[in-house]
């Protein structure tokens, strides 16, 4: 049994929390009430299309052909309102999926070039660099790291 990640969950709150209840929130949520709507309008048409098949299916088991004109002038009037839906919600999909990413990546290069932690980050990554070159190069080479500690 899979068990729920608590440490994941609260990093999950911690991105997700700013930006349906940040400054920019009515954005995220219009184009998400927007999803839902045209996903139970997908929904609806997959259904009747379901139906319509259907229809005509038996149309044609029991030889009736103007029931089965019928159900396939209905089938196609149906499909010229599924068409728009589907794409219209594929569109919606991909411009909220956008709106996240340009949110998530103006949020956390905010928060990296805020103070001048970008220092921090480098400076560290330096001397973990270096820490990893001295091992690596100190047993085989031992007079360059005499060098390189009497260049300090």
């Amino acid at each position: 049994m899979i068990r729920f990640d608590q440490h994941l969950w609260h990093r999950f709150k911690a991105i997700a929390v700013p930006y349906w209840f940040g400054e920019d929130k009515w954005p995220a949520r219009g184009l998400l009430a927007l999803l839902v709507l045209l996903l139970l309008g997908q929904t609806g048409v997959d259904v009747l299309f379901n139906q319509l098949t259907g229809e005509f299916t038996s149309a044609l088991a029991a030889r009736d052909e103007d029931r089965f004109w019928n159900s396939i002038k209905l089938c196609l009037a149906v499909l010229i309102v599924a068409v728009p839906i589907h794409a219209f919600y594929y569109y919606v999909r991909d411009k909220l999926a956008l709106h996240w990413r340009r949110w998530l990546t103006r949020h956390l290069l905010g928060s990296y070039f805020s103070r001048r932690a970008y220092f921090y980050f480098v400076r560290l990554s330096f001397n973990l660099m270096l820490r990893a070159w001295r091992l690596a190069f100190c047993r085989r080479i031992p007079w360059l790291c005499a060098a390189v500690d009497a260049y300090r």
